[in-house]
């Protein structure tokens, strides 16, 4: 954003087996938590592999170690 005062932080699936190559993108709103992070990957993890036609077995998930990613 020119000049400061915004930011904008973005979740999305990198499909590299499809020419779409692109998942879902999804806004995070505030600050992420764990509860936010597992509605996206119910939503827009597993949305985008049913629109692409994605078996489980198929996906290299990958992940740091945030306390958020973790969590149960």
């Amino acid at each position: 954003v020119k000049h400061g005062g915004g930011s904008v932080m973005v979740w999305v699936f990198l499909c590299f087996a499809d020419a779409d190559g692109v998942g879902r993108l999804h806004r995070v709103v505030g600050t992420m938590d764990s509860k936010q992070y597992t509605n996206i990957l119910d939503k827009s993890l597993l949305g985008t592999m049913n629109d692409h036609y994605t078996r489980r077995d198929d996906v290299l998930f990958q992940q740091d170690h945030d306390s958020k990613h973790t969590s149960k």
